[in-house]
């Protein structure tokens, strides 16, 4: 049976990115950076992989692997050859789509989770990517929708947010700000007092903070 191009695509992206940090931004322009380059020979090596190849993705990217192969053409001896450079350049369709595809999936996971990471600590966010939650799983106070949300304090005095997507997992880690006692001040004006000093007159104000 042959490999899974999906799963070949993503385990490349996440080879590529694992432990980049930075902002949304950063993270986005390193990931529309990616370009691939697909080795059919090491992904098929062998032909009995070919027809399993044909079968999950000729139908959706023959017409890319005819413009990939031009106008080369073979004798009738050379049909092994020609099938094995039709079937890469169905592969090499197929798993250019699924990269980009990828792409755009984790381009548009980094701003969401940018967004939800600040709504939740206030900051900028620093966003660490990795192929493993650097946090754990069983420490986190809740979840939600499949985001991991530490805010006890429990990561040596930091909070953190997580979310796995795809085969990575986006972290940003800060260290909460303790609060500040809120301070009322009420300014109480005392009623006038005169006081009758020569020609001279005051009023007092007394300022009172709880």
């Amino acid at each position: 049976m042959a490999r899974d191009l999906e799963q070949y695509a993503k385990d490349e992206i996440s080879e590529s990115l694992s432990a980049e940090k930075g902002s949304a931004d950063d993270l986005i322009s390193a990931v529309e950076r990616l370009e691939h380059n697909f080795d059919f020979d090491l992904f098929a090596p062998y032909t009995s992989e070919e027809d399993d190849i044909l079968s999950d993705y000729e139908q959706e990217h023959w017409q890319e692997a005819q413009e990939l192969l031009g106008e080369k053409e073979y004798k009738a001896t050379e049909w092994a050859e020609a099938k094995r450079a039709y079937v890469a350049a169905i592969a090499y369709a197929a798993f250019s789509s699924i990269f980009e595809e990828t792409k755009t999936e984790l381009t548009e996971a980094i701003e969401n989770f940018s967004s939800d990471a600040a709504e939740l600590s206030g900051l900028d966010p620093e966003i660490t990517i990795s192929r493993t939650c650097p946090h754990g799983w069983a420490a986190h106070n809740r979840e939600e929708d499949g985001t991991c949300i530490w805010e006890s304090g429990q990561l040596d005095g930091c909070n953190a947010i997580s979310k796995q997507v795809g085969e990575l997992w986006l972290t940003h880690t800060w260290t909460p700000q303790p609060e500040q006692p809120e301070v009322s001040c009420q300014h109480e004006i005392a009623k006038s007092r005169r006081i009758t000093n020569g020609n001279h007159s005051s009023s007092a104000t007394t300022l009172q903070c709880k």
